[in-house]
């Protein structure tokens, strides 16, 4: 499967001398009991990381929104690896709920 792969966010600068190598993506998901803890780390390999980023998504009221929650960290995930939607490109990747009527 051939795809771009995420550039270098313009806010991390890297020294001359390792421009030659690996740019290193990384997301790791944890359930916990209202939701999910997203760690997203990124750095050069080999290197300390340059950049770690925790973010917290949780159904407040554990109530039926845990759809809606888990939504919102998949698109966490897509942001970190450069994917979003755009109404300009012909196709976009879509995360969303939906209602099944029942019969």
């Amino acid at each position: 499967m051939d795809r771009d792969i995420p550039k270098v966010p313009e806010n991390i600068k890297i020294p001359q001398e390792d421009q030659e190598k690996e740019f290193v993506w990384e997301v790791t998901v944890k359930k916990v009991t209202n939701g999910y803890i997203l760690i997203r780390k990124s750095g050069l390999k080999g290197e300390e990381l340059l950049q770690i980023e925790t973010e917290v998504f949780e159904d407040i009221e554990e109530t039926e929104d845990m759809l809606e929650t888990t939504k919102n960290m998949f698109y966490g995930i897509l942001e970190h690896f450069g994917i979003y939607y755009s109404k300009h490109e012909d196709k976009n990747l879509v995360v969303k709920v939906e209602n099944v009527e029942k019969e």
